[in-house]
């Protein structure tokens, strides 16, 4: 399994690699059209958003027109094994880089709790996904811990490119599956927003 995941890794990695800047920030600007449009987003009172990486979905526009919208927005932080989100009042927030080397939000920032900030929308990062809404991450679990534990008071969104959907996503037990996928092309559900 771990060898399977590694494989698939090292493929969509080099994919996203090939992929310019200005392709990135074309194709993020039309998932983000895609996104606003959604029912999911237009109900969701809260967004715990990601902060995104060169080669992923950019999600800074998702993050100020949360802010613009009145909606309440979280980014994440690694505290130990565990993913917290932070609550964010300002576009301008001033973020700390870690030592995996993303940005968090400064751990002085209230934590947020999605059982109360419902109806939350959780955008999630990965490197793919497939269309039963399962996601290969990074490899630590972060995510899938989160969305384990807090199951019934979010909706779970993962955001990418149409190159990082593959047939089958190998998982195992541990593999927390996701309410839907969009991408620049398509939203694909495994549940309804509600």
């Amino acid at each position: 399994m771990n060898s399977a995941k590694a494989e698939l890794r090292t493929h969509v990695n080099a994919t996203l690699r090939a992929l310019s800047s200005e392709d990135i920030s074309r194709r993020s600007s039309e998932i983000h059209k895609r996104l606003f449009a959604t029912t999911f987003w237009r109900e969701a009172k809260s967004i715990y958003c990601f902060v995104s990486l060169s080669r992923e979905v950019q999600t800074a526009e998702i993050r100020s027109t949360s802010l613009s919208h009145g909606k309440l927005l979280a980014l994440p932080r690694v505290v130990g094994d565990e993913l917290q989100f932070h609550v964010v009042e300002r576009d301008d927030q001033p973020l700390e880089r870690s030592s995996l080397g993303i940005y968090e939000p400064p751990q002085e920032l209230p934590h947020a709790e999605p059982s109360e900030h419902a109806p939350v929308l959780v955008v999630v990062p990965g490197i793919a996904f497939d269309p039963s809404c399962y996601r290969l991450g990074r490899g630590r679990g972060y995510y899938d811990r989160f969305l384990g534990r807090y199951r019934s008071s979010l909706f779970a969104l993962g955001v990418c490119f149409e190159e990082q959907l593959v047939e089958a996503v190998p998982r195992d037990d541990r593999d927390v599956r996701l309410d839907a996928v969009l991408t620049e092309q398509r939203v694909l559900y495994r549940r309804r927003f509600s």
